[in-house]
């Protein structure tokens, strides 16, 4: 997650300034040379810890620079009527990954050896990079920056264009404080799982909440969402808020796992109206530094959330629910006490905020009027696509 922090500005200045293909093109090439460089050191059994964290760096690092590239190529490549079931479709295919992967990669490790894993692993970056070279992408023309701009204000140049723009700012705003109470509840979720069943029934909760994931992904590809791209993000994260609440006040089982359902449902419908919020008003030659602070933003908000989690469970919540403990009295008659009940009242907080800011973003002019009062900016993208295969696009 740092190593994607650090470089995210600089890997958004690359997407505005080369061709996104290229810029994927050699993403992917470092992803398969840290590949080949921890199968190296399988073979010849060199793994050490500090080789291996190197390599995961620079893989992470690489994969800061390919997101903002294909989330503005696909700006130019799709009608922008059709941007919201797109992006539905790309997260489809990202959850299938999350949920099929861990259970391939188990099947495969008892048929095959680490080195049969990995060689399969290079098959997959194969494709990756035929399918960049072949796929029809719209044709993008670098921009320069303008004329005396130092490196410095080129770096902030997507910070400077949101900060401009309320109803962007309010987005990003809104963004923040959503990942930071979600990535609370991330952190806690297998503690409070754990408190009252067993590690099955936490890999069945997981998995139905990766089903989840799924089925929101296919609802976003197949729906788009609604005309007014906030009100998704509004209506789908109150509704997150709730489900993210019944992990409190539900006992561990059945319906637990209905939370989750709907929990992770909702993930794929927010992110996507945002984006397509994104793509729509922001102008092309900068969406690439857009992206990349909204990826940093998201990050700095699951840093904070992480390092925020635990000492509030450990040192307040928690001895407050345990038995004796100021709240066991009161709240204690709800949600019970003992070990994991201040993880259920954190749940039903943060639902309970996640709510509140649906509601608050409701209420902020700027934010809910953000699709009427900013003019949509991407091309038609038709006219735009170039020949197959296409070097330069």
């Amino acid at each position: 997650m740092l190593p994607g922090f650090l470089v995210a500005p600089v890997a958004g200045l690359v997407a505005d300034r080369f061709a996104h293909r290229w810029v994927m093109f050699w993403s992917d090439v470092v992803g398969l040379l840290c590949a080949l460089g921890a199968m190296g050191l399988f073979l010849m059994q060199q793994a050490d810890l500090w080789t291996l964290v190197v390599l995961v760096v620079l893989n992470s690092a690489a994969d800061t620079f390919r997101t903002p590239a294909w989330m503005a190529a696909t700006t130019l490549m799709v009608p922008k009527e059709n941007i919201g079931r797109a992006s539905g479709m790309v997260q489809a295919s990202q959850a299938l990954t999350q949920l099929v992967a861990p259970l391939a990669a188990g099947l495969l490790m008892s048929v095959l050896s680490m080195q049969g894993v990995l060689l399969i692993d290079f098959a997959s970056f194969f494709i990756a990079l035929a399918t960049l070279l072949f796929v029809r992408f719209a044709k993008h023309v670098p921009q320069k920056g303008p004329a005396g701009a130092t490196w410095q204000s080129e770096l902030l140049e997507g910070w400077t264009y949101i900060r401009s723009r309320a109803g962007l700012l309010g987005l990003m705003v809104f963004s923040f404080t959503l990942n930071l109470t979600a990535g609370m509840a991330q952190v806690a979720l297998s503690p409070l799982v754990l408190s009252t069943s067993t590690a099955a029934v936490l890999g069945s909760v997981r998995s139905i909440g990766g089903v989840g994931m799924v089925v929101g992904s296919i609802l976003m590809g197949g729906w788009g969402g609604p005309t007014r791209k906030v009100y998704g993000v509004f209506a789908f994260t109150a509704l997150f808020g709730i489900s993210l609440a019944g992990f409190g006040v539900i006992p561990v089982g059945m319906l637990t796992s209905i939370a989750c359902f709907g929990t992770f449902l909702c993930v794929p419908v927010i992110l996507g109206c945002k984006q397509v919020i994104l793509q729509r008003k922001v102008v092309p030659e900068v969406q690439g530094r857009v992206f990349a602070l909204d990826g940093m933003v998201g990050r700095a908000a699951s840093v904070i959330s992480f390092v925020l989690a635990g000492p509030l469970v450990d040192k307040l919540l928690e001895p407050l629910m345990s038995p004796g403990g100021e709240l066991a009295g009161s709240l204690g008659h709800v949600f019970g006490v003992g070990p994991g009940r201040g993880i259920a009242l954190m749940f039903v907080g943060l639902g309970g905020l996640i709510v509140l800011l649906a509601v608050v973003g409701w209420l902020m002019p700027s934010l809910r009027r953000v699709e009427e009062d900013l003019p949509d900016v991407i091309p038609e993208p038709s006219a735009g696509l170039g020949a197959v295969p296409h070097v330069g696009g």
